[in-house]
């Protein structure tokens, strides 16, 4: 079972034709993506502060603004450690990254979700600020767990941190059901 979320999502979908033992996947804060033309208008929402995550310098007010998208609008406490993090991080990684999406910089991901055989469950904030969840339910999605995309309330970007109770059942709900209906055959 490998868990991805936002980049990491990403990064799991390039990969998936290479975890050969994976039962399943599952992502969050990723909306897959096309690779010519990257449909990012729809795939994200319009929120001023995404571009921030492609900005190689940010200030400490760019560095609060960016952190704050990760979690619902009201959300009042945002967790220290993530503003050091994006501090302490080469602000080139940020440019560099938002330079890779171009045509032919990474796979297409709407095909790899398309083709994907493994059961693929998507956990999504209904607060979520960055990502469009009508574009990802837009998607032929053969394996999506349950045939629908997983909605936790109270939750923006960062489900994991903002409800983790919610998060980690649904994340074994999932795990039972993909081991125990693999066991079966």
């Amino acid at each position: 079972m490998f868990v991805g979320w936002s980049l990491g999502g990403h990064i799991l979908l390039e990969a998936s034709d290479r975890l050969t033992d994976a039962q399943g996947i599952v992502i969050f804060g990723t909306p897959p993506i096309a690779d010519n033309p990257p449909d990012l208008e729809n795939a994200f929402l319009p929120h001023p502060s995404l571009r921030l995550g492609f900005t190689a310098e940010l200030s400490q007010e760019d560095m609060l603004a960016y952190v704050t998208t990760f979690f619902r609008p009201d959300m009042k406490e945002i967790p220290e450690f993530l503003l050091e993090d994006i501090s302490l991080t080469d602000g080139r990684a940020r440019g560099n990254l938002g330079a890779s999406i171009t045509p032919g910089g990474y796979q297409n991901e709407i095909e790899i979700v398309g083709n994907m055989t493994i059961p693929l469950m998507i956990i999504h904030g209904e607060q979520e600020q960055l990502v469009n969840a009508d574009y990802i339910a837009g998607l032929k999605i053969p394996t999506l767990w349950n045939g629908e995309i997983q909605f936790i309330a109270n939750a923006g970007h960062a489900p994991h941190w903002e409800t983790p109770e919610k998060f980690n059942s649904l994340l074994m709900d999932f795990i039972t059901d993909v081991t125990i209906g693999d066991r079966r055959q």
